[in-house]
């Protein structure tokens, strides 16, 4: 595989988290997660 320097690696983890969730077609899922997570705080888990 490639190597990154830490300066470059740095950078695109920067952009990573700054750049906003687009949704798109991890929503559903991700909406799904959220309901489970719900149910679950309800029982007491």
């Amino acid at each position: 595989g490639r190597v990154l320097q830490a300066g470059k690696a740095r950078e695109m983890v920067t952009a990573w988290l700054e750049t906003a969730f687009a949704g798109g077609r991890h929503q559903a899922r991700l909406d799904k997660i959220t309901v489970l997570e719900n149910e679950l705080k309800q029982q007491g888990a």
